[in-house]
């Protein structure tokens, strides 16, 4: 009899045969001879199991791959942005909201609104992620 393991995820662990193995890990799946083979000479897939179904799904196109480091990349630079902006206006939203602020405190609270506002819509732009045109932070 033939088995193959799987983690919490679903991912394939190991391949063992009853045969050759004298442990099989508990909760191993039996499958039948052919898929067993089919899990070590396909390599077009990844190998998991799926609601209790060992299936096979497709690899990631490696553009998929690279654009979502880009994603994550631009986002984690917006982040990092939008904590510097924050710091810039500490305490200017009560402020504001409650008619304190002077002309000049009243400009940089609304420039740096104005570019948190723009921070926050980089992944609408039409070549992001990898084109994005950083708005400019105010003086």
């Amino acid at each position: 009899m033939r088995f193959i393991d799987f983690d919490a995820r679903g991912e394939l662990l190991g391949r063992y045969d009853s045969v050759l193995h004298a442990q099989i890990p508990d909760g191993a799946v039996e499958v039948s001879d052919e898929l067993f083979m089919r899990t070590i000479d396909e390599h077009d897939g990844v190998w998991r199991l799926t609601d209790g179904k060992v299936t096979k799904h497709p690899l990631a196109n490696a553009s998929q791959v690279i654009e979502g480091e880009l994603r994550a990349a631009a986002l984690a630079t917006r982040d990092g942005l939008l904590a510097e902006a924050d710091q810039q206006t500490v305490g200017m939203a009560d402020a504001y909201i409650a008619g304190l602020l002077d002309a000049d405190d009243m400009q940089r609270f609304k420039a740096f609104a104005a570019y948190k506002l723009a921070l926050n819509k980089i992944d609408r732009q039409p070549g992001y992620p990898q084109d994005i045109a950083w708005p400019e932070r105010p003086a």
